[in-house]
């Protein structure tokens, strides 16, 4: 039952709250579009904390070996140097100031894809089931193989472009 609601709340995170995906008709899209489409997955990861489960996390992921290396020159991630992390941490040591951690749910799926890197995602048949369960305005987008077909509109965890965004 934990699975159940932490994977209905990944997607609805990615569905309603980032709208990081949109279904689509997949008979309306072109040849080229169709080239452009990746496998998802699922992952589940439990969380404990003094050997007793805190939670459940669920990452939903794109399967990045489909896509096109070639159409992407630069997909470095833009990161802070450890140099400039230490000096910063050593400034704080010494100037006595407070420092603090925080974590922004879902902020990779924050970044916007560009409409020429459009992708596709095709969701198997038991996640496309969960989708419709979940949000039962998506049964007119399952595919007659009972697939659903999603375009992604924001950074996925496993995208090769996603540390560049």
């Amino acid at each position: 039952m934990v699975a159940k609601e932490t994977v209905k709340d990944e997607l609805v995170q990615l569905f309603l709250d980032k709208r990081a995906l949109e279904h689509v008709k997949w008979e309306e899209h072109d040849e080229t579009q169709k080239k452009k489409v990746v496998l998802s997955q699922m992952f589940l990861q439990e969380k404990y904390e003094d050997g007793h489960f805190v939670k459940m996390k669920a990452r939903f992921v794109a399967d990045s070996r489909m896509q096109d290396r070639n159409l992407y020159s630069d997909y470095s991630s833009p990161t802070a140097k450890t140099r400039s992390v230490m000096t910063c941490l050593k400034l704080a040591a010494v100037k006595n100031w407070e420092l603090l951690k925080l974590d922004v749910g879902g902020a990779f799926l924050c970044a916007p894809i560009n409409e020429e890197e459009e992708v596709f995602m095709v969701h198997d048949e038991a996640m496309s089931d969960m989708c419709v369960e979940y949000m039962p305005e998506f049964k007119d987008y399952v595919r007659g193989d009972g697939k659903l077909v999603v375009k992604v509109n924001k950074a996925m965890y496993r995208l090769i472009q996603l540390a560049k965004l």
